[in-house]
């Protein structure tokens, strides 16, 4: 939960991605009060798959993230 909040904080420093952050959430609530469980699952992994992208592209968490996406597999297996 730590490196997940500290990975969210990150990423929103970049002014882009919490304006485009914003928008995921209001449309993932909108699909939510629409029972669209389809639209919000979808909508719920860009919005991941977002962020990632923004972290990744920060030279200095590049590494850590690849530790933790290591870490994920191997637990997942």
């Amino acid at each position: 939960h730590n490196q997940v909040s500290r990975f969210s904080y990150k990423s929103l420093q970049d002014e882009d991605h919490l304006q485009s952050s914003v928008r995921y959430h209001r449309k993932i609530i909108n699909a939510l009060k629409a029972k669209d469980k389809n639209l919000a699952c979808r909508l719920m992994k860009g919005h991941v798959l977002e962020a990632l992208e923004v972290l990744l592209s920060m030279p200095e968490l590049r590494e850590e993230i690849a530790d933790e996406m290591q870490y994920a597999a191997a637990v997942a297996d």
